[in-house]
């Protein structure tokens, strides 16, 4: 019978076995990752463009039906694709 405050023997090689038991049973913590998380799956790409140049892609995306969700990006993005099917009619 164990009192309040009074001590309980353990058995020889208790300590080691709870010891063991414990570290088995923590959970594997996995590691964050570092930096931004992805917004996207296609790579991004940065480019040089003249102020003329921008504000005329500007002035086309405004131009299109769906302006509201056209992005910068997206508009060049249409204008490449245009261009090239335009130069694979030829």
């Amino acid at each position: 019978m164990v009192r309040a405050g009074g001590k309980f023997p353990l058995f020889i090689g208790s300590h080691f076995l709870y010891c063991t038991l414990m570290v088995e049973s923590k959970e594997k913590a996995i590691p964050k990752k570092k930096g931004r998380p992805a917004t996207g799956r296609d790579p991004t790409m940065s480019m040089r463009m003249p102020l003329q140049l921008r504000s005329r892609v500007e002035r086309w995306a405004k131009s299109q039906d769906d302006k509201s969700t056209l992005s910068l990006s997206k508009a060049i993005c249409r204008l490449v694709e245009a261009g090239l099917a335009a130069k694979l009619k030829r």
